[in-house]
């Protein structure tokens, strides 16, 4: 007795090449969005970075019962420099220094508590081929043992993407941010693209 087989399942060349053709238009569709996300991730990422390494310096001037400072600098930062080192308003590098009691030679003794060389996602100090850009009041905190300042008024640290693009304050779309550190030692992250009352992302 003959039997027949069932019908084979799958597709045809032509159904496969016109669902190909409907993927690679989709993902051409997702690919600018995709690529500003990664840009504005760039400016989390230095965003947090920088808010981060103040607080930190913040919390030891508090620990230590001693003066500590965040500085912003040009120049990479290692234990034979971390003493002379400037700040710079536009510096890419961060350093936290203060006082600390030697028990061997009975002295306070400057110290570097944490280095960041080239911070996350600004590229070399040659330039900024990654993007991102640092614009500071001072490029300089000096936090004091009840976590106050020494500020004449506010500190604040603009971040921003020329590379992503214009900042979202401007008309452009990258959400551009900002450090600010109050003189009474308070830290925080905020966007000045937002305006509305209340919002707590508003610088």
């Amino acid at each position: 007795m003959l039997t027949l087989r069932p019908p084979m399942r799958g597709f045809t060349l032509i159904e496969l090449m016109v669902g190909l053709a409907l993927l690679a238009f989709v993902l051409m569709l997702g690919v600018p969005s995709f690529g500003s996300f990664l840009q504005n991730q760039k400016l989390r990422d230095a965003g947090t970075t920088t808010l981060a390494a103040i607080q930190f310096a913040r919390a030891e001037a508090i620990r230590l019962n001693s003066n500590v400072e965040f500085l912003m600098t040009t120049t990479e930062p290692d234990l034979g420099n971390f003493a002379g080192l400037a700040e710079s308003t536009t510096g890419r590098n961060f350093l936290v220094r203060g006082n600390v009691y030697n028990p061997g030679t009975g002295t306070m003794d400057i110290t570097m508590l944490e280095a960041k060389a080239e911070q996350e996602g600004s590229g070399t100090n040659a330039g900024t081929a990654t993007g991102i850009e640092l614009a500071a009041t001072t490029g300089r905190v000096v936090f004091t043992p009840l976590g106050g300042t020494t500020l004449a008024a506010d500190e604040v640290i603009q971040i921003s993407n020329p590379a992503g693009g214009t900042c979202k304050a401007s008309g452009g779309t990258m959400r551009c941010l900002n450090v600010v550190v109050t003189r009474g030692g308070q830290v925080r992250l905020c966007d000045p693209s937002v305006t509305t009352a209340g919002d707590t992302r508003r610088c």
